[in-house]
């Protein structure tokens, strides 16, 4: 999502300055969880084709190219890649955010305290239906089965985001971003940052098979009963 005010610029005394993440070795922490990654990632990219195929056609025929965007993200290690999804904002979402931030000022006021608008007027239509139904996040899965993400995962996040907290993006980055993961099943955006944050710390310090399992089907009850956040 394009940045309404630049985040650094906001420290955040409730995430601790002394994160760590203690972990036990195991097998699926690090050859288990990217087998079930290729496993699951790869059936449900092919059969996710359609759909995307759809989803862009879509996209195209209302608001034009591009039918796709990028954002750079936060991935394992603090490396950044570059997130792709569907397009679900106005083409020129940049310049209407510099104008926006300048006659609503409680909006960047809101993005600075979550880091996203609830009702983003930059939004289109068809984009607004796609976030409800999470399609807009498909093209994601192409990220999981080339690896630089994982199906279940801490949140990816934007890097100015993190830029202010290096503790939190170690511990974090100690695993592959996720598709999914406990910030999608246990608030989506309805959570606030420092929430999403120790969500996340938590997760990487505890990575189970059965834990992932259990984010997963959560998540497809989710996709299944949408509410639109």
């Amino acid at each position: 999502m394009e940045d309404l005010a630049d985040p650094t610029a906001r420290g955040d005394a409730s995430v601790s300055a002394h994160i760590s993440v203690a972990w036990a070795p195991s097998f699926y922490r690090w050859r288990g969880k990217r087998l079930l990654d290729l496993a699951l990632g790869i059936p449900l990219l092919l059969l996710s084709l359609p759909i995307m195929g759809l989803v862009g056609f879509a996209v195209l025929a209302t608001s034009g190219p591009p039918v796709l965007y990028a954002s750079e993200r936060s991935g394992k290690g603090g490396k950044p890649f570059r997130m792709w999804k569907f397009r679900t904002m106005v083409p020129n979402a940049d310049q209407m955010l510099v104008q926006w931030r300048d006659s609503h000022p409680h909006l960047a006021e809101e993005y600075l305290k979550n880091f996203k608008l609830k009702d983003d007027p930059r939004v289109t239509p068809v984009g607004r239906f796609l976030r409800k139904l999470s399609f807009d996040e498909l093209p994601q899965l192409w990220a999981v089965v080339c690896g630089e993400m994982s199906l279940v995962g801490p949140r990816p996040y934007l890097l100015k985001e993190l830029a202010p907290h290096p503790e939190v993006r170690q511990a974090v980055g100690s695993v592959l971003p996720g598709f999914t993961g406990p910030w999608q099943v246990q608030g989506r955006n309805g959570l606030p940052p420092v929430t999403r944050m120790q969500l996340d710390i938590d997760y990487a310090s505890d990575v189970r098979l059965t834990r992932d399992l259990k984010y997963l089907l959560q998540t497809i009850k989710l996709v299944a009963k949408p509410n639109g956040d």
